[in-house]
């Protein structure tokens, strides 16, 4: 992981892990989202999350993500 980060939504799809956004230090929200690709062993940064938020919930579907609850 690229972003070191607790509190964060961790979903898989397609065999790939997704980091998204959680809380880097603090009061420090991250808006960061991360890829990770097993077979390769590396994270690659993707577009960030429009909100920094952490302790939220999530639900990967097909190339995107749904946020069903977050705290600010």
């Amino acid at each position: 992981m690229n972003i070191p980060r607790s509190l964060f939504y961790l979903g898989e799809l397609n065999g790939q892990l997704y980091a998204i956004a959680g809380w880097t230090a603090v009061n420090e929200d991250t808006p960061s989202v991360e890829q990770y690709t097993p077979s390769m062993d590396s994270w690659q940064r993707l577009a960030n999350f429009p909100l920094d938020v952490h302790e939220h919930a999530g639900h990967l579907v097909i190339h995107s993500f749904i946020i069903i609850s977050f705290k600010i």
